[in-house]
């Protein structure tokens, strides 16, 4: 955040309760540090201004519902691609806690006010005090889905602000009941405008669509069977001519650990070439080597299989 001195202030950002130094800007940016490009965050956080933005106009209901739809400035609360939502945060103030939580919104047929929700980052929490708190899920989304949130009230504590006062153009749509809507479940969302919602969450690739992330909950995205480090193939020839021999047509087959994998083979000083099982050689007298190399999950075997014959004159 900005103090009115223009000097960058920094706060403490509380992660599933632990606190570790962090510099806010305008808006979360965990995504930095991640290697891949893809990687997105939606949504903005800052400190919320907007006074019982989060507590519903009726008090005969305890819970609320809301989703940005536009921004003014153009910040985009969208699922751009289909993914997993690994986190999402919220900016907490001394002034006023909140109970709120994530949630995920898809548009329904007929449209246009028709969404359900399909996702949800966790109970909702107590999220009081002067920092931004992070908070680890997974909820596999779509592009074009939003994300919002949901407050209740609980044991007459009302959820406080979770906006900041906006424009006519930052438009978001609400609902409030005496209970949220079912995870799943199609309903009305009236649109409004003049409030900016204070929450953003980071959206990871999914490669292999197996519901988690690629960056930091699949340490092998390109295999859905698990999440695991991708198994590194191992191979093995399973057949090879005779040594010595006088045959010059030389037949091999070979296999790997890992299903599906690709080979390179090189013979003796030749530059390596893709082969597949079985593999028919034509050589000439004297010593040959014959090396096999499994390739998977973007991973090589590190120690190729060998294999080495002598053809007589």
């Amino acid at each position: 955040m900005v103090s009115r001195s223009g000097r960058l202030r920094t706060r403490a950002v509380r992660v599933v309760g632990v606190a570790v130094p962090a510099a806010l800007g305008v808006g979360l940016m965990m995504h930095a540090s991640m290697a891949s490009s893809v990687t997105a965050t939606v949504g903005q956080t800052f400190v919320p201004d907007a006074a019982d933005s989060c507590i519903p106009a009726d008090f005969n209901n305890t819970s609320m519902e809301l989703f940005q739809t536009a921004r003014e400035d153009g910040t985009s609360y969208v699922v751009p691609g289909d993914g997993v939502i690994t986190s999402w945060s919220f900016q907490g103030t001394f002034l006023q806690g909140s109970q709120v939580t994530l949630r995920v919104y898809r548009p329904q047929p007929p449209g246009p006010d028709r969404f359900a929700p399909v996702g949800e980052g966790g109970p909702v929490t107590n999220l009081a005090g002067d920092h931004l708190t992070v908070t680890l899920t997974r909820i596999p989304v779509r592009a074009g889905d939003l994300i919002g949130l949901r407050s209740e009230v609980i044991n007459d504590v009302a959820a406080g602000r979770c906006a900041s006062v906006g424009s006519a153009a930052d438009t978001y749509r609400v609902l409030a009941g005496t209970a949220p809507t079912g995870v799943g479940v199609a309903a009305s969302y009236a649109e409004t405008s003049g409030l900016k919602l204070d929450v953003a969450a980071t959206v990871e690739p999914d490669v292999d669509h197996d519901g988690y992330g690629d960056q930091t909950q699949d340490a092998c995205p390109r295999l859905a069977g698990t999440q695991q480090p991708c198994p590194i193939p191992n191979t093995t020839i399973t057949h090879q001519p005779a040594s010595p021999t006088r045959a010059r047509t030389a037949r091999f087959r070979f296999t790997s650990t890992v299903t599906g994998a690709t080979y390179r083979c090189r013979l003796g000083s030749h530059p390596p070439f893709r082969c597949a099982s079985p593999l028919v050689l034509k050589v000439k007298p004297g010593r040959h080597t014959l090396r096999v190399t499994a390739h998977a999950n973007h991973a090589s075997d590190p120690t190729p299989a060998r294999a080495r014959w002598r053809v007589r004159n």
